[in-house]
């Protein structure tokens, strides 16, 4: 039981980190942020203008610089001489991101792989429901995106409106 807590806690950790960059790309990045803007930022744009040209985009083309970040994780932390089966979850969450991001965009009318549906049935996987909270004006909330647990305990507790009082 304790490793199934664990792991969980892994995957909202995972959700939370994603949930704070996109809040990052969203709030204070812009197409002219030094190397962000032009390779994340601007998708990033074309994406909230359009989230079905998200679906377009191969697994490699959206998830590139998550794949980045995750190794850069995992060599690390083997580096550090702490790499375990948690950094490891860890990072397979976070370089997965942005599909599993893809996979709330698509609907049920669509062609979803089954499985895909079952586990955003189970809300193991963020919904197509729960992440349109994002896409909805002002789209100032619902910014992690692997699952529905954490943004509605984050929004409740107006985290994001908070972070920008600090960060001015």
């Amino acid at each position: 039981m304790f490793i199934i807590l664990k792991a969980i806690s892994v995957i909202l950790f995972a959700d939370f980190i994603t949930g704070l960059i996109h809040w990052m790309e969203d709030s204070y990045w812009s197409p002219e942020t030094p190397i962000l803007g032009k390779w994340i930022v601007e998708p990033n744009l074309a994406h909230h203008k359009n989230g079905q040209e998200f679906l377009k985009k191969s697994w490699l083309e959206s998830s590139w610089d998550l794949l980045i970040a995750g190794l850069l994780i995992i060599f690390a932390a083997y580096w550090a001489n702490c790499l375990s089966w948690e950094i490891w979850l860890f990072a397979v969450i976070i370089i997965n991101a942005n599909q599993i991001h893809k996979w709330a965009h698509i609907t049920r009318y669509e062609n979803k792989p089954q499985i895909i549906g079952f586990l955003q049935k189970l809300y193991i996987l963020q919904s197509t429901e729960h992440h349109g909270k994002h896409h909805r004006k002002p789209n100032n909330s619902h910014y992690c995106t692997v699952t529905n647990w954490i943004n509605p305990i984050l929004d409740k507790l107006h985290f994001w409106r908070g972070l920008e009082k600090v960060f001015g």
